[in-house]
């Protein structure tokens, strides 16, 4: 069984890597929308689009959800008050 830290690793990493696919893409949209027809820039531009919708879903995915953050920093603020601490 893998362990928070591995698999926050393992998340981590799964996001850099469709982090770095959807960058290429948007590079290459970005150097083909200055070229061609009205509609293909149209298409271009959607996709693009697409592919912020994309970087964003994986971003979330890595990013702890609200309610573990604040149970995580409520418990983090809990051990700095306990005596000894």
């Amino acid at each position: 069984m893998a362990s928070l830290r591995e698999t926050l690793q393992q998340d981590f990493e799964a996001w850099r890597q469709e982090r770095d696919v959807v960058e290429k893409e948007m590079n290459r949209l970005i150097t083909s929308i200055l070229s061609g027809a009205k509609e293909d820039r149209d298409i271009r531009r959607a996709q693009f689009q697409a592919l912020i919708e994309r970087r964003e879903a994986a971003a979330r995915k890595v990013l702890p959800p609200l309610d573990l953050a604040k149970r995580l920093k409520a418990e983090a603020q809990g051990f700095a008050g306990s005596p000894g601490a």
